[in-house]
């Protein structure tokens, strides 16, 4: 009995399940670098975003903590009415209300 079985005559021989995995194996491995490229880029991306996201955070923080404090001065020294002064930290509350919301959730 041959070990191969050889197809009749006329008739190509139609490539085995084997022969297709080795040729999509040797194929694949281009592929799997690409993406593994792709997704090492997307994740740096996404964490200089964070870092600047931190940044901008940061500075808006201290513009509102400067606004607070030449407020919280000018109301003490008498230069601005108490009333103004509720109303700005009011608006600066509500500001910062919406700005943690957007962060959380997205300004969607």
């Amino acid at each position: 009995m041959p070990d191969l079985i050889e197809p009749p005559q006329g008739r190509p021989q139609s490539p085995t399940l084997i022969d297709i995995i080795n040729v999509l194996s040797d194929r694949a491995d281009p592929v799997v670098k690409l993406l593994t490229a792709a997704v090492t880029s997307y994740q740096k991306g996404q964490e200089r975003k964070i870092g600047y996201q931190k940044h901008m955070a940061l500075i808006a923080l201290a513009v509102v903590v400067l606004i607070v404090g030449i407020a919280a001065e000018l109301t003490y020294k008498g230069k601005i009415d108490g009333s103004t002064f509720t109303f700005l930290l009011g608006l600066i509350v509500g500001y910062v209300l919406t700005f943690v919301r957007d962060q959380i959730t997205g300004p969607e």
